[in-house]
C-alpha cells in the first residue's frame, strides 16, 4: 500500500556517537532532552508543504517513548504528499535529534479507511501518547 512505503533517506551533516563510550546512553539522552525541537518550528516546516497536509502527529521519541518501541515517531496524513520536501523536513529532524525517525505517511483517503476499519497500527498511535502538530481532520482516538 502507498502509505507504508519508505521514503528515501537524505544524508545530513552531523556527528556520530561511538556506542562503546561508557556514558553513550546518558550523553545521548542529555543531548536529545537538552535540545528538543521547537514544536512551532516543526509546525511551520510542515505547513510549508501546503494545505494538503491534514495531520501531523508526534509520538515515540517526542513523547518520551523508549527507542525499542515499534510505534512510529511521526505520522503524516496528506492529500498530496510531496516526497522531496517531506524527505527534507524528516532528514532535518533526524539531524537535529541525532537519530533516525520511524514514520508513516498516508493519504487522507487511506487514513480515513484505516480509521474506519479500526486498524491496529493507527489505534496504537491514536490511543497512545502523542501530540498533534497539525490536525485539520479533527482526529479523535
Amino acid at each position: 500500500s502507498a502509505g507504508t512505503r519508505r521514503l528515501k533517506k537524505l544524508r545530513e551533516p552531523g556527528l556520530a556517537l561511538n556506542n562503546i563510550f561508557p556514558y553513550a546512553r546518558e550523553l545521548k539522552a542529555l543531548l536529545v532532552d537538552a535540545s528538543p525541537i521547537s514544536r512551532e518550528l516543526l509546525q511551520k516546516r510542515f505547513k510549508k508543504l501546503g494545505r494538503g497536509v491534514k495531520l501531523v502527529l508526534l509520538a515515540g521519541i517526542f513523547t518520551g517513548a523508549k527507542e525499542n518501541n515499534d510505534a512510529p515517531d511521526l505520522l503524516v496524513v496528506s492529500d498530496s504528499p510531496r516526497r522531496g520536501p517531506l524527505e527534507k523536513i524528516i532528514g532535518r529532524m533526524e539531524a537535529e535529534l541525532g537519530r533516525e525517525l520511524k514514520y508513516a505517511v498516508f493519504s487522507t483517503q487511506e487514513f480515513k479507511y484505516r480509521q474506519s476499519m479500526y486498524d491496529k497500527f493507527l489505534r496504537d498511535i491514536l490511543e497512545g501518547e502523542h501530540e498533534k502538530l497539525i490536525d485539520s481532520l479533527t482526529v479523535k482516538p
